[in-house]
């Protein structure tokens, strides 16, 4: 699994703030040529929500205000590729 850290230099995704209080903005770089399902993890590995990017901008808001505070893993996943970050909510 990526870390922020990881994502970031590795020119693939940022997610900012992290720790959140209410969500995270998810920055891609680049506009894929594929469809992109994020995909939100808490720690016990249960799916909060998976959802498909079809119009995509170069940021997107993960909404966490009503998550309960802890880590929670984002995936981010397409036909070629699979990234995987590590979240906080405050």
């Amino acid at each position: 699994p990526l870390s922020n850290s990881d994502a970031n230099s590795s020119g693939k995704f940022l997610l900012t703030p992290n720790p959140t209080l209410s969500g995270w903005n998810l920055t891609i770089p680049q506009d894929p040529k594929e469809n992109i399902y994020i995909s939100l993890f808490d720690m016990n590995n249960r799916l909060i929500y998976k959802y498909k990017v079809e119009n995509i901008s170069n940021k997107i808001f993960i909404e966490g205000e009503n998550l309960t505070p802890g880590l929670y893993i984002i995936n981010i996943s397409s036909q070629k590729n699979n990234f995987t970050i590590k979240a906080m909510k405050l």
